[in-house]
């Protein structure tokens, strides 16, 4: 039995918010300092929400008093709110964020069709002194509506938890940000505990096999990191992100982060043959290099260049290597990972049909090894983010291993030799031939094997600006 399943057995499943449900839950605002200088206008806000609502469901709402409860009856009259929709529970509280603190329900049908609430305790983010109203709003919630409450423990420890930072789809993935629930200094939730730990918790308590993590929150965000602020499930396989499209924001570096993890994430039911097919691409362009280490400088001394113009030629497509590895930050945050991959295949194809009919224009050589810094610098970093990216932790160094040892050592070998033996058999015009097909191939079986799974096994992504706009 491991450390996080006593309690629950691990059959308990957190639904999707779509999924049928009997009522939304809300706590009526009183905490002016949640709103500072904007109170006045918000109970009006919530009977508004509150009158949307009940159109299709209860509405249980979270009261301090008998007085606190008439104030919200007669603004819920005025705003055309029926009554029968709506219940109150007189249970106070230190804030009004229900979503965070109140009733996280799951569900299980087996042995018998059950619904309970998880009990994760609550520390207001992390941040406030007054919380311990709120914290004990979830056990009070199960005790009046007479279901079972499951306090959430690890190890013996109560595990802290808001509804807010935390995403599911209701089949079994959960979407989180490190920022949230990992960082080991600020608004820590749970001391100590780590990534292995909570993900034993989510299965145990939530019935989530996979979790997809991000990186950080909204920039200026007070509950650091919440996931709800920027990504969220539409349904089981679509997820509506956040996106900062001006550069100089101080969210679009991290969104875009958050955008490529998307990109590469699986949900639940997904395998991940983009590992295939890296190893595969990185191996035809390892061999597509082949010619270039092993015949490049004999092939531009036979056609006439000295050996100094020969090393001018390396030093332009080393510096512009190293000028690539040095900003190659900014690129990817603006380009993305797999589009500046990709693009990589299609320069190294150009590359080495320039060598092999052009080589003795000096300055069509000079231009062909300046893409140097996309044909190698690029396609190696983007290879190296991606392999991080689907070997978190202490397997990115097995992931890393497994890539150098396919891509570079097989693909480097084989692309040698069969440069070596067309150089013999046809000629030097043809060994970087071979090379440019060997670009061209990578760059189709990227494409092609990362195009047949995208829409089996990764989640559908809409990219929402910052400003409301959507852009797809």
């Amino acid at each position: 039995m491991t450390p996080a399943e006593g309690e629950t057995g691990g059959s308990f499943r957190m639904p999707a918010e779509w999924e049928p449900h009997e009522a939304t839950w809300i706590g009526w605002p009183h905490n002016r300092s949640d709103w500072p200088g904007k109170f006045a206008a918000i109970p009006w806000v919530y009977g508004e929400i509150v009158r949307k609502i009940s159109a299709g469901e209860d509405v249980r709402i979270l009261v301090a008093s008998k007085p606190h409860e008439t104030k919200a009856v007669r603004l819920l009259s005025r705003v055309g709110v029926d009554p029968s929709r709506v219940s109150f529970f007189r249970f106070p509280t230190d804030r009004g964020w229900t979503r965070d603190f109140g009733p996280i329900f799951v569900r299980r049908e087996r042995p018998r069709r059950e619904v309970a609430v998880a009990g994760f305790g609550f520390n207001a983010w992390a941040r406030y002194p007054d919380w311990r109203k709120d914290a004990g709003i979830a056990a009070r919630a199960a005790k009046a509506l007479g279901v079972k409450f499951l306090p959430v423990r690890f190890r013996g420890k109560r595990v802290v938890l808001e509804g807010g930072a935390i995403e599911v789809n209701g089949r079994g993935t959960l979407i989180a940000t490190e920022e949230c629930l990992l960082d080991p200094e600020v608004q820590v939730r749970n001391p100590g505990m780590g990534r292995e730990g909570l993900e034993e918790v989510f299965r145990a308590f939530l019935g989530v096999t996979n979790v997809i993590w991000l990186g950080k929150g909204i920039a200026g965000d007070d509950t650091h990191g919440h996931v709800d602020d920027l990504c969220r499930f539409t349904g089981p396989r679509t997820v509506v992100l956040c996106r900062e499209s001006d550069p100089k924001d101080e969210n679009h570096r991290l969104l875009e982060e958050n955008r490529e993890r998307l990109a590469s994430a699986r949900l639940e039911d997904g395998s991940r043959p983009e590992v295939v097919a890296l190893l595969v691409a990185g191996g035809c362009m390892a061999a597509a290099h082949g010619a270039l280490y092993g015949f490049f400088s004999l092939h531009a001394q036979a056609v006439g260049y000295s050996k100094t113009a020969i090393g001018a030629f390396w030093v332009v497509s080393v510096a512009l290597e190293i000028a690539f590895f040095l900003t190659q930050g900014k690129w990817f945050a603006r380009f993305g990972v797999f589009p500046l991959m990709t693009f990589a295949f299609g320069v190294a194809a150009v590359r080495f049909l320039l060598i092999a009919e052009l080589a003795t224009v000096w300055w069509i050589l000079v231009f062909a090894q300046a893409m140097h810094a996309v044909t190698f610098a690029v396609h190696h970093s983007a290879s190296v983010l991606t392999i991080q990216r689907w070997f978190p932790g202490r397997a990115a160094a097995r992931g890393q291993a497994l890539y150098i040892s396919m891509a570079y050592g097989l693909g480097g070998t084989v692309g040698s030799l069969v440069a070596a033996w067309l150089w013999s058999a046809a000629g030097a015009s043809w060994a970087f031939v071979a090379g440019s097909a060997g670009a061209i191939l990578g760059f189709w079986t990227a494409v092609r094997m990362r195009r047949a799974d995208r829409d089996r096994a990764k989640p559908h992504t809409v990219n929402i600006e910052l400003d409301g706009s959507v852009k797809g």
